[in-house]
């Protein structure tokens, strides 16, 4: 019988040689009605590598290199509030709850504008913020785009740009 650490470990490297989506790989943008219809009362769920800190510059989003994971995982409601869950998952097998900008569980709302979703966090020590994505199908995937300007120093555009997720009924 397995330990849980091994089978972490064995799912975690299985995540990590599932094969990255190639630029040559041909991507659809979803419309706003197509992002609602997928999204509303379903979660999505999708793990990454990156992590976020703030400097004098401002925010900074980067790879990590310590080989832990995160998996979030977010509730979107047909009323347009959702829920975020946050997990990260260690090398060595253990796992916790995300720490710093992106908590354990968070709360907000949501609204399709245009051809993106709006989502809003409603985290009352924090304030609210407002991220818009834009969703590309690309294969049997989705993935998150921000569309505008870089909110963030480093390589990604935002937190989420660029990451493929996973819908769940």
């Amino acid at each position: 019988m397995c330990g849980r650490g091994l089978r972490l470990t064995i799912i975690l490297g299985l995540c990590a040689m599932a094969p990255e989506p190639t630029k040559a790989e041909m991507a659809t943008k979803l419309t706003g009605g197509e992002i609602g219809q997928l999204l509303s009362g379903k979660t999505i769920v999708f793990r990454h590598d990156r992590n976020v800190r703030q400097s004098a510059e401002g925010l900074e989003v980067y790879a990590r290199i310590d080989g832990i994971v995160a998996e979030v995982t977010f509730f979107y409601r047909g009323d347009g509030s959702f829920r975020r869950h946050c997990k990260v998952f260690e090398p060595n097998g253990q796992s916790g709850p995300c720490r710093g900008l992106y908590k354990e569980v968070a709360t907000g709302v949501w609204e399709i504008r245009g051809s993106s979703i709006c989502m809003r966090d409603l985290n009352v020590n924090e304030g609210s913020s407002e991220y818009c994505y834009e969703v590309e199908r690309a294969g049997l995937r989705y993935r998150w785009r921000h569309p505008g300007p870089k909110r963030a120093k480093g390589p990604y555009a935002s937190f989420f740009d660029g990451i493929e997720f996973d819908v769940r009924p």
